[in-house]
Order: C-alpha cells, then structure tokens, then sequence
C-alpha cells in the first residue's frame, strides 16, 4: 500500500520539552487526527 505521509526524524523543541527523532507514516485512505492542547504555538 501506498503512503499518504512518511515523516522521518522530525525534531521539535518547545519551552518545557522536546519531540526528538519522531517518525510514522500514514497509509492512503487513512483518517488520522493528532491531538494535542489547544490554541497553544
């Protein structure tokens, strides 16, 4: 099956932690949601 997404090593720091080396991908014809708190950059 076809990949919609591949993300691979993504890094993301914030003020209090950070995300490090996150990778996934999301197969075509996948609903996904991500869920995190809200109005916060």
């Amino acid at each position: 099956m076809n990949n919609a997404l591949i993300i691979s090593g993504l890094t993301k720091a914030y003020k209090d932690f950070v995300l490090d080396n996150v990778s996934f991908s999301v197969p075509s014809g996948s609903i996904v949601g991500l869920i995190g708190e809200n109005g916060v950059k």
